[in-house]
Formats: structure tokens, sequence, C-alpha cells
């Protein structure tokens, strides 16, 4: 909630949600086909718009790798489950034929995927290149906050694993399901044990991954210990899963695919959430990036399969009802359905109020909470300024911001900003001051609120995710402090050349963080270099001579 940040892993979201889309209908087009069935020269004629299908899928893989790279694994596996899905479903069986139809468009899906961005990715460099074992005294995530994060979807999905269990129990017998139980629970947990144990020595043979540190004894110890239980739950529901799908593999209902789908997205689900209890992105600031980037891969997916399963549900255990009140009413041949139909329902409506009412309440708390840029203009408890509001710059209008005796007052930069987006077209070249000190600062308030590109962001940012060319943002860094530092203004002029700026922010940041006789050039450079454009009392915009976008002069009051 708040999520006003437009941060890559938002960007991926779109591209995630269609690329499961689009597996879908690779898997409903196959249905379909089998459906029809035809002559041979005519399934080759169908083979046309399944390859555009997987080239699209590929294309929209490609682009979230690049948006979101830790998003491309995930959503590449969930791509590739969709091409088996879809051949089997076609065939009716997993016969050669089948096998040698998914390996082609498997392996074209995952050709295109990274050839369709070759000339970006040539030219690119990951900031995070695999994994290490959880760093010693590094807290797991507690069951009751994984919980607080998905108890909905978890209820919802389960409620669905449970009943699709209890069929399964009804059909095989409670003694030969449990035995079933057990030993795929038993598999699941070696094969995650070998997972861990060789995935340092197998990750050699994957170019620009490193996996380290990994040890299969520390993670039977502490799946025994019960030191990652969301591990354990994760593994124990995945194995569910695993039986069901079997289970769904061996029927021959007619909606198996759409089953098979909801389930290996819940599966998915799992194993992430199993994974990010056992190793962490190398490198990572604690957990934070591994838990915030796969929390939110695992949300997604358990949201989208949870929307099945109450639908599925409600179906299943009420038949033809058009109200939710005839739904709790209805008359079932089975009587015994009406409690799980009475549970269910009322439990989907006390969990469902209780998780709108956090967004609500929260972030009544977050807008109140002293450490928010404070309204000046409020007496007593702290609130932060801008109040209650979808408008993201509201708070600009009264806020202020305090460093080492020095106060900034937005309001003038907020004019400033408001100017910009009603006046400059296109994308030019800006160049504003860098703030230095605690997180919570002024840094690229221009760029960050008009979408305008500036010589650097935050620099530390900038270094994070810039790999090796994380060089280039200490030499930008440099170029802005001598540009506004310098008395030279030939040596400042040649920094406007050098990056193609159009505009130059002189605000209060800037005079703050640098030497007075350096702000003073730029009034030696009208009439040369510089013409200004925009000035407020404490705020001037340069226009860079010869470059896009002249304007007129525009003074604020």
């Amino acid at each position: 909630f708040l999520f006003a940040d437009l941060h890559a892993h938002l960007m991926a979201i779109p591209f995630t949600i269609l690329s499961l889309s689009l597996g879908l209908a690779l898997i409903m087009g196959a249905k379909s086909e089998a459906r029809g069935g035809g002559s041979s020269s005519g399934r080759w004629k169908r083979l046309l718009p399944v390859v555009g299908l997987v080239a699209l899928l590929g294309l929209v893989l490609g682009a979230t790798r690049w948006t979101n790279s830790w998003d491309y694994p995930t959503y590449l596996i969930a791509g590739l489950a969709a091409v088996v899905l879809a051949e089997r479903v076609r065939s009716g069986a997993f016969d050669l034929a089948m096998l040698r139809r998914t390996a082609l468009l498997g392996g074209l899906l995952a050709l295109l995927s990274v050839v369709f961005f070759q000339p970006f990715s040539s030219n690119y460099a990951l900031p995070a290149t695999g994994f290490q074992a959880m760093p010693e005294g590094l807290p797991r995530t507690p069951f009751h906050q994984y919980l607080s994060h998905f108890g909905l979807f978890i209820f919802m999905a389960g409620s669905m694993l449970t009943f699709f269990s209890y069929r399964f129990v009804r059909r095989h017998g409670a003694a030969r399901s449990f035995l079933a139980l057990v030993s795929t629970s038993l598999g699941v947990l070696v094969a995650t044990t070998l997972a861990v144990g060789f995935a340092g020595p197998a990750s050699g043979f994957v170019p620009g991954i490193e996996v380290t540190g990994l040890s299969a004894e520390t993670f039977l110890s502490e799946i025994f210990t019960n030191t990652i239980p969301v591990a354990a739950f994760s593994l124990f529901g995945l194995a569910v899963v695993i039986l069901l799908v079997w289970d769904e593999l061996r029927s021959r209902r007619p909606d198996t695919h759409i089953r098979l789908l909801v389930l290996g997205l819940i599966g998915l689900a799992l194993l992430l959430s199993a994974a990010v209890e056992i190793a962490v992105l190398n490198p990572d600031i604690g957990r934070q990036n591994t838990v915030f980037k796969f929390y939110l891969q695992i949300w997604i997916l358990l949201a989208l399969a949870s929307s099945f399963s109450v639908w599925y549900l409600a179906a299943a255990l009420a038949e033809r009802w058009t109200s939710i009140g005839e739904w709790f009413s209805a008359k079932l041949d089975r009587p015994s359905i009406a409690v799980p139909r009475l549970a269910f329902g009322v439990m989907l409506a006390i969990l469902l109020v209780a998780v709108l009412a956090y967004p609500i309440q929260a972030t009544r708390w977050r807008v109140r909470l002293p450490d928010r840029f404070v309204d000046t203009t409020v007496a007593g408890e702290p609130v932060a300024a801008g109040g209650f509001t979808n408008n993201g710059l509201a708070f600009m209008e009264t806020g202020q911001y305090g460093w080492q005796g020095q106060t900034i007052e937005f309001k003038y930069d907020y004019d400033a900003i408001l100017w910009l987006r009603e006046n400059v077209a296109g994308s030019p070249v800006i160049i504003e001051g860098i703030a230095t000190g605690p997180y919570q600062t002024t840094r690229s308030r221009i760029s960050i609120n008009t979408g305008l590109p500036t010589v650097l962001g935050w620099d530390f940012h900038q270094i994070q995710q810039r790999g090796k060319f994380a060089s280039g943002v200490g030499e930008r860094a440099q170029d802005i402090t001598t540009f506004y530092s310098t008395t030279d203004a030939a040596a400042a002029e040649r920094i406007l050349v050098k990056y193609g700026i159009s505009y130059v922010i002189v605000g209060q940041l800037e005079r703050f963080f640098y030497p007075a006789e350096g702000i003073a050039k730029f009034d030696s450079l009208v009439g040369r270099s510089l013409e200004p454009v925009y000035a407020n009392p404490q705020t001037v915009i340069y226009h860079v001579a010869g470059t896009p976008n002249p304007l007129t002069v525009s003074v604020a009051p």
C-alpha cells in the first residue's frame, strides 16, 4: 500500500500477468484443437497460431527479464510449463510425438526470450548474479508474518486443495492416500535437500550465475529444528500439490487442464516461499531485495490461483445459485456439504473484511508517522505534509526539510515542478544538485516529479544496480559537483555539452550544498550559454542555448 515508488518490480507486474495469460491461451487453444480433431494437414495449419503465441510469449518474457530481472526465471518456468501442458492436452498423453513438440516449442520460447533483447543484454550487467546461503544471524520470516502477507490467499487456495484432497481420499481410500502423502512429502524433502546440496557445483555450468555457501546438512538441521517454519509449511504444501497433479494427470475429466494450471501456480508460489527462507540474492541488503522481489511474485501467483479457487468452490459447494443468499441456503442432494459451505463462506467473509480494513487503518497511521516530511502549519501531533490525499506532490506545498541547521521549503521547488510539467515537452535532460545526508532527502526531486532525465539520480541506488558500469556513477557525481561549485564558466559549459543538458536547476538545495561563488557564475552565463526561463523567490530554471524547447521567461510571485 502507498506504493508510490515506481520501481522495476512494479513496472513488471503487467508483463508477468500477460505472460501467464498467454500461457493460458496456449492451453485453451490446445484444448479447442483437441476437441475439434482434424486431419494432419489441418493440424499443420493450426501450428502457425501456436508458434505465434509462443513468439509473443517469448517477447513478453524477454521484456520481463530486462524490466525486473529476477521475475524472468519464475515466469519462464511458468511459460515452459504452459507449453508442456498445452502439448499434453493436444496429444492426450505423454508420447514421443508430444515430447518432441514440447522440446521444440519450449526451446523456441526460451531462445526468443533471449534473442529479442540481445542488443540490450549485450550491454547490460546484472547487479545481482547469484545466490548465497543465509548470512548467520539474519532472521527468517516468522510464520505469522508470512500469514499476514498471504493468509487470505492461503485460505482460498488451501480450501480448494482441501476439497481436491477430500475427493482424492474418497477415490483412493484413507490408508492409501496417507501413504501416498507421506511418500510424496519424503520425496520432496529428499529432492530439496539434494537441490540445496548440489546448487553450488551445478551453478558452475550456468553462465553468469553463482550459488555459494548452501549446505544440505544445514538445511536439514533447520527443517527439523523448526528454524524455517515457512519453508517446512511450503514444502509440505508442495507435496500435496504434486500428489494432486499426479491424480489429475491420471484422470480424463474435461477441465483437467485448468486445474493443472492452477495447481502449477500454487506449487510455484510454494516453491518460491521455501526458497527465500533458504538462500538470499548475492549481493543483497540483508534479505530486503530477496523478500520483496520474490514475495511480489508469490502474491501474484497466489492471487490468480485464489480467484479461481473461490469461483470453483462456489460452484462445487452449491449448484444453480444466482445470489449470495441462495448460495448459503442452497438445497443439495448431499446435506453433508452444507457445513463446509457455511464454514467456507463465513471464514472468507471474515478474512475479506479483515484485509480490507488493513489499508484503511495502515494508511491512516503511515501518513501520521513523524519520520515523514512534517506539515509545519499543523500544531500538536506530527502530521505528514499533504494530509490524506492521492496527490503525491501535496506534501511539497507545506513540507520542509531540515539538515545541519538549514531548512529547505519544498513549496518553491513545487511551483517549479508544476511549471516544468506544464511547459516543457519531450524529454530534455536537466541537471540538479546531489543532496547528501540521510536517506530521506530531496535527491533528484525535480527529475522524480517531472519525469525528465537528469544527469544522476540517487547515487547509491545507481551504484547498487549498475554492476560493472558503476564507475560511471562516480564520474557523473563529480561532474555535478564541479558544475555547481566551480567558478570556471568554461568548465561548466563543457559539462553542459558532455551530457546534452537543456535545463539547469538552481534552487535552495543547490545554494545549500554548493559554494555561493559557484552558484554566482550562472548569472555571468546569462546571454552566453544560459537564459532564465522560470524564476520564483528561491528557484530559478535556466535554458541552455542551442538546445530544444526555448521558452519565454516566466517569473512566479
